[in-house]
């Protein structure tokens, strides 16, 4: 009998995960993930080219397995936190391949109310690390969990969306091993260092007013 598999997140892990699926069994696959694929992605999640960036991931996944095995994909572009117990319902087994304990505790939970096996994934740096969760002993909430003191740059998009965010991408853009850039207009920096993540480094942006920082 196939088994019918929900992936939730198609970054870096998640795309490994389709692939490793495909190439050993056969299975009735549904992604789900609303995230776009970025410049900065192109290092680490290996379907994704250049000719991708804005699409989304998803998608791509999808279309990248058909072209390579020919078995259909079904593909959702929505956010996780829309879907209620009657969607997991149908599922066999849950692979969570997520950057955030928030979106990692409220599919656990869903898993959790109805005995749907979860395994979940994590990476930090060249460290990774995965746990099944059957929920015949504890789940996924009942471990124990840091508060991160910084946040993996690789989790962050090009439009920060957490002020958490915000304070890391200055810090990688504007601090090298502990010493400040002297920027004579911070603006421009900041703006300069966005259009290069996204691309666009030969354009230009206009300014209003200049900010200055103190040599």
């Amino acid at each position: 009998m196939m088994k019918n598999v929900l992936i939730v997140g198609t970054g870096g892990i998640g795309c490994e995960l389709v692939k490793l699926l495909y190439n050993s069994v056969q299975i009735k696959i549904t992604l789900i993930d609303f995230d776009i694929i970025e410049l900065t992605n192109l290092n680490r999640q290996f379907l994704f080219t250049s000719k991708d960036i804005k699409k989304y991931k998803a998608q791509i996944v999808a279309d990248k397995i058909k072209y390579i095995t020919n078995w259909d994909v079904n593909v959702i572009i929505d956010n996780i936190f829309n879907f209620n117990l009657d969607f997991f319902k149908q599922f066999d087994i849950v692979y969570n391949c997520l950057d955030n304990n928030e979106t990692r505790t409220y599919v656990n939970t869903r898993c959790f109310l109805l005995k749907l096996k979860l395994v979940d994934g994590g990476s930090n740096g060249y460290l990774g690390q995965s746990c099944i969760f059957d929920y015949s002993k504890e789940c996924f909430d009942c471990l124990p969990k840091q508060i991160p003191k910084n946040y993996n740059i690789c989790t962050i998009r090009t439009i920060p969306t957490k002020f958490e965010h915000c304070v890391e991408f200055i810090k990688e853009i504007i601090i090298e091993k502990g010493e400040v850039f002297k920027v004579k207009n911070l603006k421009k920096f900041i703006n300069k260092q966005i259009l290069v993540q996204n691309g666009n480094k030969k354009l230009k942006v206009k300014y209003n007013s200049k900010i200055y920082s103190k040599n």
